[in-house]
């Protein structure tokens, strides 16, 4: 991970009443407040000692050494390093750059209220994994392919979008093979990217999203709350999976989207879906569009900042950008 653009993911991450000026975060009562992680990297731990002291006297003898005491002083080296690894920020992978800043925690594990930016390298970044209790499915796992082929794309929207209607958690819709087209050419030289969720009387969250080319007939969508990926990195767990399904793009010009949300991950459905217009608006964004020609070229500068890892990324931009979204 580079410099510059580590150094702006922190400060994405960073509260800060820059970013939500204009909605009037400033003004609002907040009853959360923040926490020192580092508080609990070592809770009291005396009831736990005096509980398994038979144990670790057991283990002293069984080192030939005479009392617990002794036993701490041989393992103190493994002790100390059990202890700085505990308390050590994650490493974050090398995809995204950092000007130095430490990190402030937020008031809730999934949001980050927002100030400055980060931007993704172009290098290669192992994606956050898919959750094994999403395993992926192909799309004959959903649908009888010589089936639907029979029917006109209306027909196959109706019929994907009443495979889906029963799962409250779940996520589907019907996108032109064109409009997905340029999806994903934006998507091959922007696979990383940052979108501002808004919440009312809350102020702004910040999401990672990263495109994963899984197959020919396969890719992926994967959101994760900025703060989470800080965390954990290629570690993070997604709170939302989308997949596009390509198999019958060529005959019929649809592309089959279908997605999950993981519930008590800090995101609903709803805001799942609007978190999936903002991309759209972004990686879609159609040039040649009359009176469009402004926006389009400044959503693209955004997303070539930030996969640049430019320090001008401008994350009160992205803010704005997104505001106009309806």
């Amino acid at each position: 991970m580079s410099g510059p653009l580590r150094q702006q993911l922190h400060r994405a991450a960073l509260a800060s009443p820059l970013a939500s000026c204009r909605l009037h975060i400033l003004h609002q009562k907040r009853h959360a407040r923040v926490l020192n992680g580092l508080q609990f990297a070592h809770p009291v731990n005396n009831n736990i000692a005096d509980k398994y002291k038979h144990l670790l006297e057991k283990k002293a003898k069984s080192e030939g050494l005479e009392s617990v005491d002794d036993l701490k002083q041989a393992y103190k080296h493994r002790i100390d390093q059990y202890k700085r690894d505990s308390i050590a920020p994650p490493k974050l992978p090398d995809s995204l750059h950092h000007d130095g800043t430490t990190p402030t925690p937020s008031s809730s594990s999934s949001s980050t209220i927002l100030s400055t930016p980060p931007p993704i390298p172009k290098s290669s970044t192992s994606p956050p994994s898919i959750p094994k209790s999403s395993a992926q499915k192909s799309l004959d796992s959903y649908l009888d392919i010589s089936k639907i082929l029979l029917h006109d794309p209306k027909e196959i929207e109706y019929i994907w979008r009443a495979r889906h209607i029963s799962d409250a958690n779940s996520l589907c819709a019907v996108i032109p093979h064109q409009t997905y087209l340029r999806l994903a050419k934006t998507a091959k030289s922007h696979p990383m990217f940052i979108l501002p969720l808004p919440r009312p009387d809350q102020g702004i969250e910040l999401h990672f999203l990263q495109w994963q080319f899984s197959s020919p007939t396969t890719v992926n969508v994967m959101f994760t709350s900025l703060i989470e990926y800080k965390l954990r990195g290629e570690f993070a767990s997604p709170h939302t999976t989308v997949t596009h399904h390509l198999d019958i793009c060529e005959e019929k010009g649809i592309v089959l989207l279908q997605g999950s949300v993981v519930e008590n991950k800090g995101v609903s459905v709803e805001e799942a879906k609007w978190l999936l217009m903002a991309l759209q608006k972004f990686y879609a964004a159609e040039e040649g569009v009359e009176g469009a020609g402004e926006e389009v070229a400044r959503r693209k500068l955004l997303l070539k900042q930030f996969s640049e890892g430019k320090a001008d990324f401008d994350v009160q931009a992205l803010i704005r950008e997104v505001e106009t979204i309806n």
